[in-house]
């Protein structure tokens, strides 16, 4: 595919997306369980096996921030933090996406449940990172960025375009890059109309996510409200089966969570909040069942992943972090 129709593509793909709605993941919260997973052992394997290789790259791979824009200033000295924060930002939604694109089946796979478990920290330094670095912009570096954003309505698309070559480097998928552009274009046209207002938005929202509580019972009690008690019971059922399904599946050792490709345990994870600000704002639930902490998404609806907060946060805070460092150096 051309590059030019490639981004043509991305952009009518933000279009759609945004269409769908703004709580993001994909989810059947009202449809009834297949009788078996719909993923086989093998194919969880396999899966997991790419996933962990496109975070891997994201982490340790030879892209920069001067490879996706060349016009950067390695020698600014908050280089290196705004790096270590994108990298972080860009393996978070790649790991909520990668988990959204799979069944329902199978995102309770005991392998991709410790990823997301052990993902959790990242996922809080990427969203409560960005929002630090967002919310230290005084009143006129925000308007300046605004401005810039309106006299050259084509830069944010050109810096995602350069993070997308990184990220074909790196194996993501067609079907994930396409949806960081739809959330892209999406967090463009916001910060075109209004970039202050836009930051202003985001780091309330950052706030109330923060002040909630965040214990089981409580997440629970947010998803009965919002779902209505069937569709909930429903949902915590179908997770519990689909788990036992899993846990009777998984006799080859590759398949579990202390398998070849499971993560090593991260101390951040199962405190005593089950669910982090970071998974919060990236559309992730988790159901406190008695066969222990199940993440699953919080949709109340079909679609694709697409608008949560921290997505337009992650992908509007990268975009702004660019197109400031691109102002410092011009000024230098």
């Amino acid at each position: 595919m051309e590059r030019r129709d490639f981004l043509k593509v991305g952009v009518i793909g933000g279009a759609g997306t945004a269409a769908v709605g703004t709580l993001g993941c994909a989810g059947t919260t009202g449809a009834a369980a297949s009788p078996i997973a719909v993923m086989s052992p093998a194919e969880m394997d396999r899966f997991l096996a790419r996933l962990d290789g496109g975070l891997d790259a994201l982490k340790t791979g030879e892209g920069h921030l001067t490879s996706m824009y060349p016009k950067l200033d390695v020698t600014d000295p908050k280089y290196p933090k705004q790096e270590k924060l994108v990298r972080k930002t860009l393996r978070s939604l790649l790991l909520v996406g990668s988990f959204n694109d799979l069944p329902e089946e199978a995102r309770v796979h005991p392998g991709m449940q410790a990823r997301m478990w052990n993902g959790m920290g990242e996922m809080d330094e990427a969203m409560l990172g960005m929002t630090s670095e967002l919310e230290a912009l005084t009143p006129t570096e925000r308007a300046d960025i605004g401005l810039r954003m309106r006299k050259d309505p084509g830069l944010g698309m050109r810096i995602v375009e350069a993070i997308d070559e990184d990220a074909a480097k790196a194996g993501i998928s067609m079907e994930r890059r396409l949806h960081l552009r739809s959330i892209a274009a999406e967090a463009c046209a916001r910060m075109k109309q209004s970039t202050p207002l836009l930051i202003d938005e985001y780091v309330t929202k950052v706030n109330k996510v923060a002040a909630r509580p965040a214990t089981a019972a409580e997440f629970e009690r947010r998803l009965v409200a919002q779902m209505g008690e069937d569709a909930f019971f429903q949902l915590r059922e179908r997770t519990e089966m689909h788990a036992r399904r899993w846990n009777v599946a998984s006799t080859d050792p590759t398949n579990d969570a202390n398998g070849p490709y499971a993560p090593k345990s991260d101390p951040h994870q199962r405190s005593s909040t089950v669910l982090s600000v970071g998974g919060i704002l990236l559309g992730v639930g988790a159901l406190a069942l008695l066969i222990g902490g199940i993440c699953v998404s919080a949709s109340l609806g079909g679609g694709v992943f697409a608008m949560t907060a921290g997505a337009i946060l992650g992908i509007a805070g990268l975009i702004t972090l660019i197109v400031g460092s691109i102002m410092r150096a011009a000024e230098g």
